[in-house]
């Protein structure tokens, strides 16, 4: 499993946007639309939501790789 820098969220017009986290925390607080390409501003809501929606993805990733190395 790989940790992914980015994450999709939904826009109130149910687009589907993918966040480059890495960009987000140096203060790029842009996403683009998949599909088309186009690039839009985040709103603040869109980016505490794409931050949560990271740490989400952090816990489950270091929950799987604790798992992987209890196994062996």
């Amino acid at each position: 499993m790989k940790l992914e820098y980015f994450v999709y969220i939904y826009d109130e017009h149910d687009n589907e946007l993918e966040v480059d986290m890495e960009l987000l925390e140096e203060g790029y607080s842009y996403g683009v639309v998949t599909g088309d390409g186009e690039e839009i501003k985040l709103s603040p809501e869109q980016v505490q939501k794409a931050r949560d929606q990271y740490r989400e993805n952090l816990e489950e990733y270091e929950a799987a790789k604790a798992d992987y190395y209890y196994d062996y």
